[in-house]
Parts: structure tokens; C-alpha cells; sequence
């Protein structure tokens, strides 16, 4: 939820008592459903932290935000919550990129770089028996710019060829006029293997 929780891979277990001293002290924003809309109404009911949302009866945030999402922020702000943890999700892209080790303008070492991190995501594809629709290209230049180029194929795909050849298209697209710092290549909308 937050660094003040000092974490361990990204997972704390925390207690029904541990709400209060944990959970309470901590602004509202770090609750899952909080966002900028809500933060800004919460604060001009005078809710800052979650502890002062906790305090706050139920009706009166079903009546400020509605019966489901007035609920839930009284469900959250006590620690409630009983949908199903989940600790690992299904990655919706493989992607391989590259630091030059000095900005290049050198359009062949470019070109080299991004058919042999083509090939890197298409053997990283076939390993993990998935394919891909939605192949991407990234650039970062000189001056920290990123652009980002993508393509949707008819049929995925996880043959490095047409990667790299769909790759070198979203390319294409890109005013080369910089030098460049980073390549990547992206392979997204990702399917299993029949």
C-alpha cells in the first residue's frame, strides 16, 4: 500500500488490529478507489486521512458518493475487504529493450539492435508458448524523449522475422532526426499456443 509499511517483495500481512496504528495515520489517496475526484470531495468533507474517513458513518458516505462506492470506502477504510488476493497475474506483453552505452545516430547499429531484440522477444514468445498480435517499437533520445510506434497483426505471431520486419515498419513511422539512447521491442495481446 505504502513504503510507511515497509513492505518485503512488494506483500504485508497485516492484522484486524493493526488497522488503526498502520492504516488509519495514512492519507486517504492510498486507498485502492481513491482517486483525484474523490480525494478532492473527501477533503471538502474534511476527510483527509483513511482514519478520519473510518470515523465517518456509513450513511454519510453513501450519501455523499452513492450506496456501492460510498460502501466501499467505509468497507476499505476498516480493512475489509473480501475479494480474492492475487499475487501473480498473467504478463500481457514480452518486451526486450537496450541501453546504448553512448547516444547513437548510428542507424545501423540501431537497425542490428532492434532485429536482435526481435529476435530475443520471439524465442522469449516460443519458450513461454504464446504469441502475439500487437507488435511495438520504443525510442528514448538524446534528450530523454520516448516514442512508442505499435502494430496490430491479423494473426499473433511469435516468429522473430516478422517481428522484426513489423518492428522496422513501426520505424518507419519515427522522424529519425536525433540521436538515440534506448531501443525496445514490444510484443503484446498475447495468446496461448493452440
Amino acid at each position: 500500500m505504502a513504503s510507511e509499511l515497509q513492505k518485503p517483495d512488494g506483500l504485508t500481512v497485516l492484522a484486524e488490529s493493526d488497522v488503526a496504528s498502520r492504516i488509519w495515520p495514512l492519507e486517504v489517496r492510498k486507498l485502492p478507489g481513491v482517486g483525484p475526484v474523490t480525494d478532492r470531495r473527501l477533503r471538502e468533507l474534511g476527510v483527509a486521512t483513511i482514519g478520519e474517513l473510518a470515523a465517518r458513518p456509513l450513511a454519510e458516505l453513501v450519501a455523499a458518493f452513492g450506496p456501492s462506492h460510498g460502501s466501499g470506502l467505509h468497507e476499505a477504510a476498516h480493512g475489509r475487504d473480501e475479494r480474492e488476493v492475487v499475487t501473480e497475474r498473467e504478463p500481457k506483453s514480452r518486451s526486450r529493450e537496450t541501453t546504448f552505452s553512448a547516444d547513437t545516430s548510428d542507424w545501423q547499429a540501431i537497425a542490428r539492435t532492434i532485429a536482435a531484440l526481435a529476435r530475443e522477444v520471439a524465442e522469449d514468445l516460443r519458450e513461454e508458448r504464446v504469441r502475439g498480435r500487437t507488435i511495438g517499437l520504443k525510442l528514448r533520445f538524446a534528450d530523454f524523449e520516448t516514442v512508442t510506434r505499435d502494430r496490430t497483426l491479423a494473426e499473433a505471431t511469435d516468429q522473430s522475422e516478422l517481428i522484426r520486419r513489423t518492428a522496422f515498419e513501426c520505424l518507419s513511422r519515427v522522424k529519425l532526426s536525433r540521436s538515440v539512447r534506448l531501443v525496445g521491442v514490444r510484443v503484446g495481446n498475447l495468446e496461448k499456443n493452440a
